[in-house]
């Protein structure tokens, strides 16, 4: 990756980036850099024949296309728009041009157009389809226009209820779809959203009855045949955007001359610092803008009067290069010594989530290689592993009648109260949390009423770390009740475990023992790289269940009360690093001096967590009727003795004679009688 260009646009200052993808290590961020593959379409304008090239991952819905959209800078549209729509298509134009690209993305913004007057032609229905000019297609994105397919796609489906454009559906559930998709099938029947998912292929001439994956391997084929497109790899990146109009940030490092344009600021003079002297103002600029002995400087070359540039970096600039810096923090003549990175380099692990690889890895990965190039890092790739988090989801509420609106819960409970909205006029569906969709939770109300160890638990403990989660209040209770049985259980042994020495110990306290150790184990792998915080939740809230169901079954031996004592400093120990303000406090009461997080992290010993006994399922004729504990190295003589005592088996076999007995080492007893 290089740069290629880098100039001011609409007061940002771009790069421009060409890519090489060098992908060794690291394969994730390849997936991100690049679009699925999809196919490329050639529409045609009617009359002049000229055409209007997009692209599409899902060629399958092209007999639904019922409008053309081009972004208001596509050089078609000048040429296309007729002399009636003329003067409207230009000042949408120059509005939109007027706006942030970040204002006008196709989540946040409002969807708004204009008919340019011209019709373009589908190339596999001939169909005659209108062209407009959209806010939310971008001309740096992709070929800058999208067929659009209001039955199959969101943001469509709202630009077409908007403007009264026909809405067709080409695809619909297969029979052995399961019930959430038919109900947002049932959804979009009611006008409520666009049915978004895969299916079976409807009202698409020869084409209907193939699944999604066949229509579109199938409609890509037919569209190479005919030479009207085909298949192609449509790459993600962008320009960056690498400027911010703040005052945190590095300033960038250029002054502006009116005579001698736009110069660097010499080497000698670097690094550029912000002055610490700022006035905050609510002036909607940058406080540099308004600080005049920082502003005001002279050109390097021609010592004339200048002025300093005022945007200040991206802070992913920062964030980009930090971890080499770690490697010699307190070097002060260069970045780093190139040993010290040759000997910490790469980052063993880099954790983020899916935004990360289609940003900040592309970006950390390009200023490495910079690095490289000039001798200071000698690898390749900077991270030898990346861990990907998944999105925290929650049921968002649409109202498709007020524009599509989202709404809070907070709002819609308000809303309620005043019976303003039936199920019928609402959009209800799980989607990732986001200001857009008015769906996130506020953790501050959530640790005022619970604590931040409950808010800690229950967001590890939704689920695998690495798959989308859905947020559940009563989860939230769930792990409240968990920690104050944990607390509780505790409580019971305080001034009961004073001189507690190791010693010999049987039954509950010797398996006490056991699932001690084996949490140390399970903990430790987890914390290490694992990853799986949700079960080390589980298995703590099993260890607490065991505490309190076994608490008369321990005995008042040394031993005993040694294991319970261990048990408690394990469970204090292990879970510190979810339930940090618990566990201090728990590890206090057991008579600790250290805080937790000051304290070695408990030794696993193997040998403790190897079971003497082992639960058998007792069946006579194939049915279970009892279930019993033996030592792992009874004989099958001997666990038949102990079966046939158990009172739910002999009145089973009483009176009968026992034909065989089969043994499933591990598992099962079965006693077959006749």
């Amino acid at each position: 990756m290089r740069v290629v260009r880098a100039e001011r646009v609409d007061e940002r200052v771009v790069v421009e980036q060409t890519v090489a993808v060098e992908v060794h290590g690291i394969t994730f961020a390849d997936q991100f850099e690049r679009r699925p593959v999809g196919a490329e379409v050639d529409f045609t304008i009617e009359g002049s024949g000229e055409p209007i090239r997009i692209f599409t991952t899902r060629p399958d819905t092209l007999f639904g296309v019922t409008f053309m959209s081009l972004a208001a800078s596509h050089p078609l549209i000048e040429k296309i728009a007729t002399p009636e729509r003329k003067d409207e298509v230009a000042r949408f134009a120059a509005k939109v041009k007027s706006e942030s690209k970040g204002a006008r993305g196709p989540e946040e913004a409002e969807k708004e157009g204009v008919f340019t007057g011209a019709y373009c032609i589908n190339p596999l229905t001939g169909d005659r389809v209108p062209v407009y000019a959209a806010n939310f297609v971008l001309m740096e994105y992709g070929t800058g226009a999208v067929m659009a397919v209001p039955a199959h796609d969101q943001r469509d489906f709202e630009f077409a209820q908007k403007y009264g454009i026909a809405i067709k559906p080409v695809i619909e559930p297969a029979k052995d779809a399961d019930a959430e998709t038919k109900q947002r099938y049932a959804d979009f029947t009611a006008n409520k959203a666009a049915f978004t998912d895969h299916g079976v292929m409807v009202n698409s001439g020869s084409f209907n009855g193939l699944s999604t994956e066949a229509g579109i391997k199938k409609i890509g084929e037919t569209l190479a045949a005919k030479k009207l497109g085909g298949f192609v790899t449509n790459y993600r990146i962008r320009d960056w955007g690498l400027s911010r109009q703040r005052y945190w940030g590095c300033p960038i490092p250029v002054i502006h001359c009116a005579c001698c344009g736009i110069v660097p600021v010499p080497e000698n003079q670097l690094p550029v610092t912000l002055p610490e002297d700022i006035e905050f103002m609510p002036t909607g600029q940058s406080p540099l803008e308004s600080h005049k002995p920082f502003t005001n400087v002279a050109c390097p070359k021609c010592k004339s009067s200048a002025r300093r540039e005022t945007d200040t970096m991206d802070t992913f600039v920062d964030s980009s290069w930090y971890f080499v810096r770690y490697c010699d923090a307190k070097n002060t003549k260069s970045i780093a010594d190139k040993a010290k990175v040759e000997h910490w380099m790469p980052v063993d692990q880099y954790i983020g989530g899916s935004e990360h690889a289609i940003l900040h890895l592309i970006y950390a990965r390009f200023i490495n290689k910079v690095l490289r190039d000039i001798g200071i890092s000698n690898c390749d790739e900077p991270f030898a592993r990346m861990y990907t988090q998944g999105m925290i989801c929650r049921e968002s509420i649409m109202i498709p009648s007020e524009n599509s609106r989202y709404i809070s819960h907070e709002e819609f409970a308000e809303a309620q109260k005043q019976n303003k909205y039936t199920d019928d006029m609402l959009v209800r569906r799980v989607e990732k949390m986001s200001k857009s969709a008015k769906n996130g939770v506020d953790p501050t109300i959530l640790v005022d009423k619970f604590g931040a160890d409950t808010v800690r638990g229950y967001t590890l403990f939704m689920g695998p770390a690495e798959a989308e989660s859905v947020w559940d209040d009563a989860g939230v209770i769930g792990v409240h009740k968990f920690i104050k049985r944990w607390w509780d259980a505790q409580q019971t042994w305080i001034g009961r475990l004073d001189g507690a020495k190791e010693g010999p110990c049987d039954g509950a306290a010797k398996e006490l023992r056991r699932l001690s150790h084996l949490f140390i184990e399970k903990t430790e792998r987890e914390y290490s790289g694992g990853f799986g915080f949700n079960t080390c939740i589980a298995k703590a809230m099993e260890f607490v269940n065991f505490l309190r169901d076994n608490a008369e079954k321990f005995g008042d031996s040394h031993g005993s009360r040694f294991a319970v004592k261990e048990a408690l400093e394990t469970l204090a120990l292990c879970m510190a690093p979810i339930t940090p303000h618990v566990s201090e406090e728990l590890w206090a009461q057991l008579g600790h001096k250290t805080a937790v997080a000051q304290s070695p992290w408990p030794q696993h010993k193997p040998e403790l967590t190897v079971q003497d006994e082992i639960e058998i399922a007792v069946q006579v004729n194939g049915k279970t009727r009892a279930s019993m504990k033996v030592s792992k190295n009874a004989s099958q003589a001997e666990m038949e003795q102990i079966a046939k005592s158990d009172p739910a088996v002999a009145r089973h076999i009483e009176g009968k004679s026992v034909r065989k007995v089969i043994l499933v080492p591990g598992r099962l007893l079965n006693i077959v009688v006749g």
